[in-house]
């Protein structure tokens, strides 16, 4: 016994000694460096206990790592969709986080630790918009979280930020898994036997507004070598026709060059039928954008109150879509329904596809790749099914009562 109480006494000695000697650990007001998805190098002050997130992806992103309850406010894009987001769709709105419609103002009240933005880009504010008039007291992070080849060390660097390291590791897990087994299914496929494919986002209305500035661009948004949407297309062993073509410049209407919009080019019908791809894939992204997902299960609804709020129409619904045409249907019927586009292999053959944002981009993307594997080698990829894929998503990390097979349209025809 003597013994034993000998023992206790140096372990508890020994401990109290260690605790003076060791330093002291604190996560109070704790500093980390990160990258953000421009490649910058960030400095965040943690904790982070309240967020603002100014689009869905964002959104998704912090669900999926678990600190939903930290969201504090919201842009209207996710106030739009109380289906995937029946809590925080009821969170305090700054507006639509684009350039000339975000409310500075609004996120100041909410007196948040961090903000969660895209990187500076088309639809997205700059820095002149965000950084500048929030920083220091507010920070702000700019990660995309909607393409797949960077989603997953984006994931794992919000994770970092959040305290959240676990969920972000079997978030990425979880994709990896997916991916692999999609790999694994196509890898005897040779390069000559690979279908050519053609993906697209539709037409930029007559007159764009973007900030200040309008735009006019003819003929339709294709998907280029550049783009990371269309990155994964080797690793699923299908080509994309466009993988050539140059990025596109913006001209302002008295011609001069405003930038570079790197990964898109344009093209007219004339092209896409010389070049007759074996598959179509229509993006309902962007100011491409349709009525689907999770909040409607008809794939011909019209209702553009789906996606934008009330207040909002007015300023952008003249420069986007015809507002009786923005089902899923209607972009579909728009495709088959080109000058030539008869005599395409794709249409002749039913392999013409239309796919919606909230599986095409961000948290869910792999579900995306999924289906274009799918679509490219039904018999390859027949024990994958993209939609129970899509489910345990859902229960696994979104958790809400949703049956994807019953509910919502994320491709057409399905």
């Amino acid at each position: 016994m003597d013994k034993k109480r000998g023992l206790f006494t140096f372990i508890i000695v020994s401990v109290m000694v260690s605790s003076f000697l060791l330093p002291t650990v604190s996560y109070a007001n704790a500093e980390i460096k990160v990258v953000d998805s421009t490649g910058n190098i960030k400095t965040i002050t943690k904790p982070v206990n309240r967020i603002v997130v100014l689009n869905p992806d964002a959104a998704q992103a912090v669900k999926v790592l678990g600190r939903e309850d930290r969201i504090v406010g919201i842009d209207a894009s996710i106030e739009m969709q109380p289906t995937l987001f029946p809590n925080i769709s009821k969170l305090p709105s700054i507006g639509l986080a684009a350039p000339v419609m975000i409310n500075i103002e609004a996120i100041k009240r909410l007196n948040p630790d961090l903000v969660v933005a895209y990187s500076p880009g088309i639809y997205n504010p700059g820095y002149d918009s965000l950084e500048a008039k929030l920083e220091p007291e507010i920070q702000v992070i700019r990660l995309d979280l909607y393409s797949l080849p960077d989603l997953k060390d984006e994931m794992l660097t919000l994770g970092k930020i959040l305290d959240a390291e676990e969920e972000a590791e079997e978030y990425v897990k979880w994709c990896e898994e997916w991916m692999e087994k999609i790999e694994h299914n196509l890898s005897y496929i040779s390069y000559d036997k690979q279908p050519r494919v053609y993906m697209e986002m539709g037409t930029l209305p007559p007159s764009f507004i973007r900030g200040m500035s309008t735009f006019q661009i003819p003929g339709r948004f294709v998907f280029n070598g550049d783009n990371e949407m269309v990155s994964y297309f080797d690793k699923i062993k299908v080509k994309n026709i466009a993988d050539d073509l140059s990025s596109l410049k913006f001209y302002n209407i008295g011609g001069e060059p405003i930038e570079i919009m790197k990964g898109y080019s344009t093209v007219d019908s004339k092209w896409i039928v010389m070049k007759d791809p074996d598959i179509i894939i229509g993006g309902a992204l962007g100011f491409n954008m349709r009525v689907g997902g999770y909040e409607t299960d008809d794939a011909e609804e019209n209702d553009v109150k789906k996606f934008y709020l009330p207040e909002s129409i007015k300023t952008m619904g003249n420069s986007m879509l015809d507002p009786k045409k923005i089902s899923m249907k209607s972009y579909y019927d728009e495709i088959i329904g080109l000058n030539g586009f008869n005599h395409i292999t794709a249409v002749k053959n039913g392999q013409v596809h239309v796919i919606h944002h909230t599986i095409a981009c961000g948290p869910a993307s792999p579900v995306a790749v999924a289906y274009y594997a799918k679509w490219a080698y039904p018999h390859e990829m027949k024990d994958i099914d993209p939609e129970v894929m899509h489910q345990e998503y859902i229960d696994r990390f979104m958790k809400i009562d949703f049956d994807v097979k019953e509910q919502g349209v994320f491709v057409y025809p399905n």
